[in-house]
């Protein structure tokens, strides 16, 4: 992979105050193709009402390639779910899906950003450990729809903030 970035990609964070059913709609797409059971629309709106915070989606060509499902806790932020589309693995799209993250938690002065990770994800978990993320819990048989275990990867970001511009 050469160290330009080959694709034009659009970051867009989006909370309860802003998203849209068509977002959900593209998002719930995504999301059909990436996990087992799918984020239904009306799940998504659910969880981003109730449970999740934000929603930080990569758009390509207004189509979603990417996106990341966050909740924050007193001192940092956790990604929840995570999916970039298969056509665009390994072209640098989550890594600036997480990068983009990690911006704003130190810019927000939080202490890190967490990761729970299924096990068969083992891809995201040599992505998230080459971006200096560690292995800090493996929770036995928690996720929920496949009872595999979850693990919990950790970036401290103390000490740590974004340049004054």
């Amino acid at each position: 992979m050469s160290s330009t970035f080959e694709y034009d990609v659009r970051l867009k964070t989006y909370n309860r105050n802003n998203i849209t059913k068509a977002v959900l709609r593209k998002v719930s797409a995504l999301s059909c193709c990436n996990f087992e059971m799918g984020l239904k629309v009306d799940t998504l709106e659910r969880l981003i009402r109730l449970y999740y915070q934000d929603l930080v989606v990569a758009y390509l060509d207004n189509q979603v390639v990417a996106f990341a499902l966050l909740r924050r806790t007193d001192e940092s932020r956790v990604i929840d779910e995570i999916a970039v589309a298969r056509k665009y693995r390994r072209h640098g799209i989550g890594s600036l899906l997480i990068n983009s993250i990690l911006y704003v938690c130190a810019k927000e002065k939080q202490m890190g950003l967490l990761a729970v990770v299924p096990e068969s994800k083992a891809e995201m978990h040599l992505l998230l450990k080459k971006m200096g993320f560690y292995c800090v819990a493996i929770q036995k048989a928690s996720i929920a729809c496949t009872g595999e275990d979850a693990y919990h990867f950790e970036f401290s970001l103390q000490g740590c903030r974004p340049e004054q511009t």
